[in-house]
């Protein structure tokens, strides 16, 4: 720009000090936005890598699930067969329950949800999975494919990388989160108003 008749060069006028009208100006445009692609294309390989690292983590998790339900089931027919009716038709016989010892996905699903103030059935209908597939996905029970935990961390309005990102522990990772995203994390509501209802989350149930 002129000033006094002498042509200055103003820092934010264009990139990194080089005026709108210098040819400079794109080339030194083009090297940063290559650069900033290439970030992000790091950072989104980062983020796969630490999802499959989530993923097999949890694997064992739904592995023993499956033996102990299997136990609980054999037991029971056999419970049955020992009195002489269907296993349905025992009464008093105790519910299965099961606790995970480690929830590394699904603690973190309930936390965006809760967060965008997401109610279960529209989710579910938005990224087409039953609401039972979602609550043993939540329990730490079973684990969704890879392909399906991207559809609902995109669904969670957050990207692979900020999902999966280190400390694997939850409330570290939460802490985490929170200081990355700074306090303003919940302000995007306001702008996803119309398309997130406005209703609490999720009671667990056994």
């Amino acid at each position: 720009m002129l000033i006094d008749g002498e042509e200055v060069t103003v820092l934010n006028e264009g990139t990194a000090g080089v005026p709108f009208d210098d040819p400079a100006h794109t080339e030194v445009a083009e090297q940063m936005y290559r650069a900033y692609l290439s970030i992000q294309e790091d950072r989104e390989k980062e983020g796969l890598k630490n999802l499959r690292k989530l993923r097999n983590k949890q694997m064992p998790i739904q592995y023993a699930y499956k033996e102990k339900y299997s136990q609980y089931t054999e037991l029971k027919e056999n419970q049955a067969k020992a009195k002489g009716v269907e296993p349905k038709d025992l009464v008093d016989y105790p519910v299965f329950e099961y606790t995970p010892e480690h929830n590394y996905i699904g603690e973190r699903i309930v936390f965006l949800m809760n967060i965008n103030n997401q109610e279960v059935a529209d989710f579910c209908r938005n990224i087409d999975i039953s609401r039972s597939s979602l609550h043993r996905y939540i329990k730490g029970t079973h684990v969704p494919s890879e392909k399906l935990l991207e559809k609902i961390i995109a669904a969670l309005f957050v990207d692979v990388a900020d999902f999966s990102s280190e400390p694997d522990n939850f409330e570290e990772w939460k802490d985490s989160f929170k200081r990355y995203q700074g306090e303003d994390i919940f302000e995007f509501k306001k702008e996803n108003s119309r398309t997130i209802p406005n209703k609490s989350f999720y009671l667990h149930s056994s």
